[in-house]
């Protein structure tokens, strides 16, 4: 919740059936009022439009793999 404070949209990485992921996201909305999308994988960040995006915060559920968190980041640099 602190880290995405200063970020324009927040990144769930994460199983969309998980309901750790679901509930960080609705948290992180909540308390931050910002768009949170919860992601599985780089592929889903086509679907966001990062156009006016400067800062993005990225998290994920306990038991998504450090690897695919790490992937997202990538893709995020990249774009």
């Amino acid at each position: 919740i602190e880290q995405s404070k200063e970020a324009d949209i927040c990144l769930v990485v994460g199983d969309k059936m998980s309901n750790n992921c679901q509930s960080l996201k609705k948290i992180v909305e909540k308390e931050n009022n910002i768009k949170t999308y919860l992601i599985e994988s780089p592929i889903d960040l086509e679907k966001i439009d990062l156009k006016n995006v400067n800062v993005v915060a990225v998290t994920s559920g306990a038991s998504t793999p450090k690897e695919i968190v790490d992937r997202v980041i990538q893709r995020l640099k990249e774009i």
